[in-house]
């Protein structure tokens, strides 16, 4: 019997001898399996429904403080960190959020509680896991930013309505008094087109800073990476296993800023979740990171788990390779700089040449 890989892993190669026996005719020949992962068994589905439901609760709120306190959009993903689960969102009694997270403010009050569903697929599995948010107090940009929403929503609605010999203008939306004015001062494709600049650059604005701070998430991530290479050697040459040398690498980085240690806390709370072992767990977030270097090091501690003697070694390349990719990014960026640089100095230099020629055409006049 050969074991298959869990559910969500690569399938296994496996070199055997294979005996053929006929009568008194006997041949061997080395074979090449491919050992497919198993499929999930019930008990394997509702363990990953329940680390996943997990995940929905701590990221759902988006930017807002909390699930008792929405005020914005909430992020409603279609599937879990791993793409295993695939997620769909059940909102026909909750009117104010709509199927893409975008909560209208007009439409509930404050302190009002709502209740979304999420439906939770995997292969023939299925759970329905519920969550009760509460509309807390918004603020004048709340507002804003949700009467921008609503001027979009009622641009798409009066363009697809091809009904009657004249299209209706609505006064009046959830409360909302609306004023409808043609555009008579400057020429007709001119106030469209600044009206659509203006409403792409506010909810464009809205994701920048979320991309900005994912961007310094992300490199502050990859900066990280030598230095938890070179703590996880000291602590294998210390005699602890890789699974020990990580359990005390998280330990003394808690409560850290850096997003390193918080993603291996939450491997950690995943792998106690899902049953999976913690390398394995890493793994698979490794693979879904979309860092490289993190991807390695993953795949290393993965193949070398039993050996840990190996693994000290490899890991240690693998922070030299680092260190200089490192080195070498930090002189491309010492170069850029003073490339960046060269105009200032000539502006300078310039000014410098006129403050001293100017005194004396002053003085020959």
């Amino acid at each position: 019997m050969l074991s298959r890989p869990p559910y969500g892993s690569d399938a296994r190669s496996e070199q055997l001898r294979l005996g053929l026996y006929y009568d008194d005719i006997h041949v061997e020949q080395d074979v090449l399996l491919r050992v497919l992962a198993r499929t999930p068994e019930a008990e394997d589905a509702a363990q990953m429904f329940d680390a996943c439901r997990q995940w929905l609760t701590s990221v759902i709120a988006g930017q807002n403080e909390g699930l008792q306190a929405v005020t914005g959009d909430l992020y409603l993903p279609s599937s879990d960190p791993e793409g295993l689960i695939s997620i769909t969102w059940n909102t026909d009694g909750c009117e104010a959020v709509d199927a893409d997270g975008h909560v209208d403010l007009f439409a509930v009050e404050p302190g009002e509680l709502l209740t979304l569903t999420a439906v939770l697929r995997l292969e023939e599995y299925m759970r329905d896991c519920t969550f009760t948010l509460c509309i807390g107090r918004p603020s004048r940009e709340d507002y804003s930013r949700c009467l921008q929403d609503m001027a979009l929503r009622l641009a798409e609605e009066v363009s697809e309505n091809a009904s009657g010999a004249a299209v209706a203008l609505p006064s009046e939306r959830e409360g909302v008094r609306l004023f409808w004015a043609p555009a008579k001062a400057s020429p007709p494709f001119i106030i469209p087109a600044v009206g659509i600049l203006v409403l792409y650059w506010l909810r464009a604005s809205d994701g920048d800073a979320e991309k900005r701070r994912r961007k310094k998430d992300a490199e502050a991530f990859a900066r990280e990476i030598p230095s938890m290479v070179l703590q996880l050697i000291l602590l294998l040459d210390a005699g602890l296993v890789v699974s020990s040398a990580f359990d005390a690498l998280i330990e003394q980085n808690r409560g850290t800023e850096n997003p390193l240690y918080r993603a291996m806390e939450q491997v950690k709370e995943r792998s106690r979740a899902s049953n999976l072992s913690f390398v394995r767990q890493l793994y698979l977030y490794a693979r879904g990171c979309g860092n490289r270097d993190f991807m390695r090091i993953a795949t290393l501690v993965l193949d070398h788990e039993s050996s840990g003697s190996d693994l000290c070694e490899k890991l240690e390349r693998e922070r030299e390779q680092l260190w200089n990719g490192r080195l070498t990014a930090a002189g491309a960026r010492a170069k850029e700089a003073e490339t960046k640089l060269c105009l200032p100095l000539m502006l300078l230099l310039l000014v410098l040449v006129i403050i001293c020629i100017v005194p004396a055409l002053i003085t020959m006049q």
